[in-house]
């Protein structure tokens, strides 16, 4: 393999990986902060709730799953974002006619400040009394509510810290993909020099 075609590779990868990171830096604002997986659907008759502890401050959007059969229900409801206490923090109203079936709706708040490592809660529950036409929400298998949330990053070296941690933590629980990697990697460099130097 010519040196142009290697360089080629290796210019490649270098630029892939800063535009990686450019992107990542200031391309996303909102990050995972939690994710919980759906089981089934609840008919929302009555609260449905579920609590969590977030990792991070600024945690400002929440998406979930909802159904509505044949888009018939029209009904109002509330999704509200509740304390320890179940003292309402964010509450936003909502209806049928935002959804299809299914559809994931995305909930935006103000940024939640002064809550990582504490105990808040998703409520999701019908306005007034149900229609005849039911709406379901995304439930784990204990029926609380599944959902994702995420947070808002305020600075770019906090952001740079985390994917370094979360990367590190990654080779240590997978030590063998890593290290085929690295090695695969350093194959490739290797025989690039190889080549240069005939």
């Amino acid at each position: 393999m010519s040196n142009k075609i290697w360089v080629f590779i290796l210019t490649s990868c270098f630029l892939a990986f800063i535009g990686s990171m450019f992107f990542v830096l200031f391309g996303v604002k909102n990050r995972m902060d939690t994710r919980v997986s759906v089981f089934d659907f609840t008919v929302i008759k009555d609260p449905v709730r579920a609590t969590f502890v977030p990792k991070h401050d600024y945690l400002n959007v929440v998406v979930a799953a909802f159904k509505n059969p044949d888009l018939r229900s029209s009904d109002s409801f509330l999704f509200s974002i509740v304390d320890d206490k179940d003292a309402i923090l964010r509450q936003i109203e909502f209806s049928g006619k935002n959804m299809r079936d299914p559809s994931d709706l995305r909930f935006q708040f103000d940024p939640l400040v002064g809550f990582a490592g504490k105990e808040i809660g998703v409520r999701v529950e019908p306005k007034a009394a149900p229609g005849e036409h039911p709406v379901s929400v995304s439930t784990t298998k204990d029926g609380q509510v599944a959902f994702a949330a995420y947070y808002r990053t305020t600075g770019k070296s906090a952001v740079v810290k985390e994917i370094l941690a979360n990367w590190v933590s990654n080779v240590k629980t997978d030590l063998v993909f890593f290290g085929l990697w690295g090695a695969i990697l350093g194959l490739i460099f290797w025989k690039g020099l190889k080549t240069r130097e005939n």
